[in-house]
């Protein structure tokens, strides 16, 4: 929880005029790869993303926002062990973030209501918890932060003080989750949200 609160404290403390808060919700779709097969848990999983944004900054063709929000990555193996008859069973390594990240976000408007955009900005992730269905990680030393960047684009739809927003996002990574010396996993993560803003 306190991963969660500090940065939701910075956002309410940026003293910036033409602020827009925005609450967002959507989905998170991840796989995992390994840099020796690239086939270790790699089928996809979809798990929720839930956060908190604030747009500042807020010109015609121009918006810079900070965002917090919680993200699950992971992967699901379909063949990852036999159970005690000899049957195949899968299983899901899955990691729980609270991301932070600050976008600058150019626009296009296409109408008074209605704009397009493009986002990138440096993001960190802290890692808040993990599940691992088959103790494979259980032993491996995993990062505790992770370093990237976000890419993505969407659509503002803007009414009176009311902003409601689409949009997907490549999240590229800098840092792996773990290594063990011979073969290092890391992960493919996209979200798509949906968020509703408030002109304060």
């Amino acid at each position: 929880m306190k991963h969660f609160l500090l940065p939701v404290a910075l956002l309410t403390a940026l003293p910036i005029s033409a602020q827009t808060l925005n609450v967002e919700a959507g989905v998170s779709i991840s796989k995992l790869q390994d840099s020796f097969t690239r086939e270790f848990y790699s089928q996809h999983i979809t798990t929720p993303t839930f956060g908190l944004g604030l747009q500042y900054f807020e010109r015609k063709y121009f918006d810079l926002s900070t965002n917090v929000a919680y993200l699950r990555k992971g992967g699901h193996e379909p063949y990852a062990y036999n159970d005690a008859s000899g049957q195949p069973r899968g299983a899901d390594f899955t990691l729980d973030y609270v991301s932070v990240n600050t976008l600058a976000e150019p626009k296009i408007p296409l109408d008074k209501h209605l704009g397009l955009f493009i986002s990138v900005g440096p993001r960190l992730d802290f890692l808040a918890g993990h599940q691992d269905s088959n103790v494979v990680f259980h032993a491996q030393p995993l990062q505790k932060t992770a370093f990237g960047l976000t890419l993505g684009g969407g659509f503002h739809y803007t009414i009176s003080r009311l902003r409601f927003t689409g949009q997907a996002d490549y999240l590229s990574n800098s840092t792996h989750i773990y290594t063990n010396g011979t073969t290092t996993v890391y992960d493919r993560t996209i979200t798509i949200t949906f968020s509703a803003g408030y002109r304060l």
